[in-house]
């Protein structure tokens, strides 16, 4: 059994870009972010990716500090 937040995202048909590094976040007039540019690191390849919400999963970085949020 998947814990439940895999269980969410699987329901949710959630897109997971493993391997691939952002360079850029992409703003609109008012600042808000729409998306990023991306590079997949396997192929070499330059992605522009639009999205309307935009969340950064930096791996064990949290762990550098004794409380972060």
């Amino acid at each position: 059994m998947l814990p439940p937040r895999s269980q969410q995202t699987v329901r949710a048909r959630t897109d997971f870009c493993v391997e691939w590094m952002a360079l850029d976040l992409i703003r609109d007039a008012e600042g808000a972010v729409v998306g990023v540019t991306a590079l997949e690191m396997e192929t070499g390849q330059l992605h522009v990716l639009q999205a309307k919400v935009v969340m950064l999963a930096t791996g064990g970085a949290g762990r550098i500090f004794a409380a972060s949020t």
